[in-house]
């Protein structure tokens, strides 16, 4: 079976949440699937921890047609999920990496916390500053999210495929 995944990658609040339920709003047939809803419920404070997380996803993908893969786009386990996808599926793949600039990602990380947002806590270091980095898989668009969540998922329609809407 040919698996559709769209790559939604970029640094913490760049928008990747808001911006997926809007593209929703055009690809319905999609589910999501964010590793940071995994890292939460396995874990992700212990390099193990973390594994069982990309584990987990990778066996929701095994059960999914269409998806949207939300996370950061800069872990090794991301390619090693798509090294094994790859080897048993025929995959059509979309990478998006969104960015936003330093200090509204700083702004809107502030107003998380206020809305008591959970992140994972993870085994490693990370400040929000350090966060942007190159995804580990070929990205096909980079889209800049100053505008609305709508205007973003906008311009990804715009240039995915027509095989995957």
């Amino acid at each position: 079976m040919k698996k559709f995944i769209i790559n939604i990658v970029g640094p913490r609040a760049t928008g990747k949440t808001t911006v997926i339920k809007e593209l929703l709003e055009y690809l319905p047939q999609y589910e999501v699937l964010a590793i940071d809803d995994f890292r939460l419920k396995y874990g992700s404070n212990t390099p193990m921890k973390e594994f069982n997380a990309w584990m987990e996803l990778s066996n929701r993908i095994n059960e999914c047609r269409y998806i949207i893969l939300e996370t950061s786009g800069t872990s090794q386990n991301l390619r090693e999920v798509y090294q094994y996808l790859k080897f048993y599926y025929e995959l059509e793949v979309f990478t998006v990496y969104l960015e936003a600039p330093l200090n509204e990602r700083i702004r809107r990380q502030r107003d998380r916390k206020v809305r008591g947002y959970i992140e994972p806590i993870m085994y490693f270091e990370r400040s929000i500053e350090e966060e942007s980095r190159a995804s580990v898989l070929p990205v096909q668009a980079r889209i800049f999210n100053v505008n609305s969540a709508e205007e973003c998922a906008g311009q990804i329609m715009d240039r995915l495929p027509d095989t995957m809407v």
